[in-house]
């Protein structure tokens, strides 16, 4: 009954925007899936590093040396700074780990 009341040409019109339609909210959806997966893998990264970082901040030494090494690549260019700050702190943040000390 429908065919009989729209044109043909209207109804593939309809089709195709409701299937364009579709194909985009999966695109959205799968662009929010993907940026939740990576929140929750740089979560399970930072609570796996956080006793690796309680462990080198608890010897008083060991952490005047990251934060020799923080000043350090605070002077040096941001490139720099990346690559040594990922030499001791590969998976988290020198700083997000400092406390002062005892």
């Amino acid at each position: 009954m429908f065919n009989h009341v729209v044109a043909d040409d209207v109804i593939e019109s309809i089709i195709v925007e409701g299937q364009a339609g579709a194909i985009d909210f999966l695109e959205m959806n799968a662009s929010i899936f993907d940026a939740l997966v990576d929140y929750i893998h740089g979560m399970d990264l930072a609570l796996r590093a956080q006793p690796i970082c309680d462990q080198l901040t608890d010897d008083a030494g060991t952490a005047a040396n990251l934060q020799n090494t923080e000043r350090r690549a605070i002077a040096l260019h941001a490139e720099q700074a990346a690559d040594l700050g990922s030499l001791g702190a590969t998976t988290f943040d020198i700083q997000s780990c400092m406390r002062p000390p005892p």
